[in-house]
């Protein structure tokens, strides 16, 4: 089996399949557990060892040559009796000839019924000979036979790509941020496209115009005279909710940088749904940015291995923002506000709270890590609407649900 698996894994890279030791190392394992029934082996190897489900036909050609179908032995028919009967009596001149004609006297109905029965087989097999002389013969026949099985065999194996896929997804939604590889975040591609659509569908839900708001009691009150002062109608105020002005400040250091690369692409189909939309990344002070094409492009150079310091972004912001902050925005915060013992400047943020509609903190972190070591959440949670963990997609996608909620 090692050298069969050894032969799959550079048939594969031969034909252009990159098949890394670990890989390598998987595929033993799953080859292993799959045991010798060859389509679950066929299955777990090729879950090991390929990533792209349009590589699935070199690997199943490779796999083929590499574990061939055993051919069947012939099978070796039987004599009919009545041609064994023909040879005994042919061969059998030389002696006891009265002798077998009597026992050929003697036995002629058993002997009869028995060459009925021999006669019957080889007819029935003669007819399944041309049955299958003539299934064969038949125009396209055996090239439909094999079609059909390399139908079935594709069908097979793209209902096992989906299943693979969709265990793929479910993992990833639940990874955390921090434990992902770049492997991870680029198979996180149609998991984030299905967060943004939920996220731009609570927007639209949120904002659009309502026939039924508050209860509108001078119009009730006033339709309330033709009933002779009874309520009978009610009226009610329609809601047109503003759309609100967001302002975003992103961490950018290592570790909420892919949190906030998750968040951005979540956010970047709903800006349609602001009314204005800033964004601003940080490490120690603040820097506008945009995001294009799946990649920050900040307006200005950042030190990625700075310190933290979310006292002087929270200066920063009251310096270069201060226009944005009105009673029409949210200002959210992605960080995990461990600040490197410096100054929290809690202080800011209050100032900012009183000026914009809401203000929402998304921590990457886990909540048993909060207020630990040099983390001051608690200290900018007073000033805050909300504090919501965001340390894996299915968390980002309740906080970001919530930032919708509170829009």
């Amino acid at each position: 089996m090692k050298a069969r698996l050894a032969a799959l894994i550079g048939a594969l890279r031969t034909g252009g399949v990159p098949v890394s030791v670990a890989e390598a190392i998987d595929a033993a394992s799953a080859a292993a557990a799959a045991g010798v029934e060859r389509a679950r082996l066929a299955d777990a190897l090729a879950a090991s060892l390929i990533k792209d489900e349009g590589d699935r036909l070199l690997f199943d050609e490779c796999f083929a040559r590499v574990f061939p179908i055993p051919s069947r032995p012939p099978v070796r028919r039987a004599r009919p009796a009545a041609t064994k009967a023909r040879g005994s009596e042919q061969g059998g001149d030389n002696g006891g000839g009265q002798r077998r004609g009597d026992r050929g006297t003697a036995g002629r109905p058993g002997r009869a019924a028995d060459g009925q029965d021999d006669d019957r087989g080889t007819a029935d097999g003669r007819r399944g000979n041309d049955r299958e002389t003539a299934a064969t013969r038949r125009p396209g026949g055996a090239r439909d036979a094999v079609s059909e099985q390399t139908a079935d065999r594709e069908r097979g194996g793209a209902a096992s790509a989906q299943r693979r896929d969709a265990a793929r997804q479910r993992a990833l939604r639940t990874m955390p941020f921090r434990a992902m590889s770049p492997r991870d975040v680029e198979d996180s591609a149609a998991l984030v496209r299905v967060l943004a659509r939920q996220v731009s569908a609570r927007l639209r839900r949120r904002l659009q115009p309502r026939r039924a708001g508050r209860l509108d009691f001078r119009r009730t009150l006033r339709a309330a005279t033709a009933h002779g002062g009874v309520p009978v109608e009610r009226h009610f105020r329609g809601r047109r909710p503003r759309r609100p002005v967001l302002v975003a400040l992103c961490d950018l250091s290592a570790s909420a940088a892919t949190a906030t690369d998750f968040f951005l692409a979540v956010l970047a189909p709903a800006r349609a749904h602001f009314a204005r939309v800033r964004l601003f990344g940080f490490v120690d002070r603040l820097v506008e940015i945009e995001f294009v094409d799946g990649a920050v492009r900040p307006a200005a150079p950042i030190d990625l291995m700075a310190r933290s310091d979310f006292g002087r972004v929270l200066r920063d912001l009251a310096a270069e923002g201060e226009a944005d902050l009105t009673a029409d925005t949210v200002l959210l915060v992605l960080g995990d506000a461990r600040n490197n013992r410096l100054p929290p400047r809690a202080d800011l943020l209050r100032e900012a709270r009183a000026r914009v509609r809401r203000v929402v903190w998304l921590n990457p972190e886990p909540r048993e890590r909060w207020n630990t070591g040099d983390s001051v959440i608690d200290l900018y949670a007073r000033h805050a609407d909300v504090v919501v963990p965001c340390g894996s997609p299915a968390e980002l996608a309740t906080a970001v649900a919530e930032v919708a909620r509170r829009s």
